[in-house]
């Protein structure tokens, strides 16, 4: 009796070191899931003042490049520099052209930011832009015009973009296509249709270069400032600031987009529908993205032109990358940005340094970009990984 009594002792105190080691590994684990899911619903853990510094410092860089360049370049490289740093706000019309270029970055920018924080890296924003113009100059050519015409283009835009972002995605999600390789080639395929399409129903008879009538009043976007003028588009991408933060980070959607793009496999182990976030991440990106092109078409061009949107798109790759993918930060980064490429415009007509110029201060960027996230995406992965043997 004495030995089955010490028996049973025995085996209730292994049985209670197993419960207690199982209790501590649940704990553990919880405290993991805890910490994943606090991170992913606050703000983005970039401290905005340290990525603003970071945007100083990109554009002071930019500069400085610019300069040693034209040392080299040209033969009155003061001069040439003068009109690299002044250029931008040296006339009304070049400020008007300044903020045009940054409401346009903006767009851009808030659309590659959402699918970089889903953790996909799409390059469809061009084609996106592409089919938003193209349905914003359908929208204000051959509907009747009527007062706030220019809104149903601005609509009409953000709906094809979603429809062109829609392949992509469903071609990541669902077959396991590479998004780089699908939406650059999708990119084409958007050129094409947009020129087959502007030549043969956009042009009119007899035009003597490949381009649309111009839109009717009621389809352009309403003329905001005096000496200093933009569009509308102003308004547009102040609202869209506010409504990609508030979608990312106060709704449900947000939190999923973010939580797949954080940990994919966690996200799935929860239940998340990681498939339809990273389908319905690059159709939403095309939102803004074809917005962007009615802006374009609706507020600059004011009809639609051969190769309109003039690469701008990758350009918002850039903006998003300065900002960290911070919706709040991108316009930060799309006006600076945005000044270095109307100064580099300014430069060219007024001094013997060519704009290509920027693309040199471009690559500069990315890598110094780079550069400095590696560190930041080595310390998220060790930090935030779960590891067969930790599990």
């Amino acid at each position: 009796m004495l030995l089955c009594s010490r028996s049973r002792d025995l085996n209730r105190s292994k049985d209670w070191v197993v419960i207690q080691t199982v209790e501590k590994n649940v704990t553990s684990i919880r405290l993991k899931i805890q910490q994943i899911i606090d991170n992913v619903k606050t703000l983005p853990s970039n401290d905005s003042f340290s990525v603003i510094v970071k945007v100083v410092l990109a554009v002071l860089l930019g500069l400085l490049i610019v300069y040693l360049v034209t040392l080299v370049v040209s033969e009155n490289p003061q001069e040439a520099f003068k009109a690299f740093i002044t250029g931008p706000i040296s006339q009304p019309n070049r400020i008007s052209d300044w903020i045009t270029d940054a409401i346009n970055l903006t767009m851009l920018g808030l659309a590659i930011s959402i699918v970089f924080q889903a953790n996909q890296f799409s390059l469809g924003a061009e084609g996106q832009l592409i089919f938003g113009a193209m349905a914003a100059g359908a929208v204000a050519l051959f509907l009747p015009p009527f007062t706030g015409l220019f809104i149903v283009g601005l609509i009409a835009s953000g709906v094809a973009g979603f429809l062109w972002g829609v392949l992509p995605g469903v071609l990541k999600a669902y077959l396991g296509s590479d998004e780089i390789v699908s939406t650059l080639m999708l990119n084409f395929i958007a050129v094409q249709i947009y020129d087959f399409l502007l030549q043969n129903f956009f042009m009119p008879p007899g035009a003597g270069a490949i381009l649309s009538d111009v839109f009717p009043a009621q389809g352009l976007l309403p003329v905001l400032g005096g000496k200093v003028r933009t569009s509308a588009g102003l308004i547009v991408a102040v609202l869209a600031v506010i409504i990609v933060w508030a979608m990312l980070y106060r709704t449900p959607y947000g939190f999923n987009l973010r939580m797949s793009g954080f940990n994919e496999k966690f996200a799935q182990h929860i239940g998340l529908n990681v498939k339809q976030v990273i389908w319905l991440s690059m159709a939403v990106s095309g939102i803004f993205a074809g917005i962007s092109g009615g802006i374009l078409a609706m507020g600059v061009h004011t009809r639609l032109v051969q190769r309109i949107s003039g690469g701008m798109a990758f350009e918002g790759i850039i903006v998003s990358m300065l900002a960290q993918n911070n919706p709040l930060l991108v316009p930060v980064a799309a006006v600076a940005y945005s000044y270095l490429r109307i100064g580099a415009d300014v430069m060219e007509r007024t001094s013997d340094v060519s704009r290509e110029i920027v693309i040199v201060v471009q690559a500069i960027m990315i890598l110094f970009l780079t550069v400095q996230a590696l560190p930041r995406i080595r310390n998220l992965r060790l930090k935030y990984a779960f590891g067969r043997k930790k599990m």
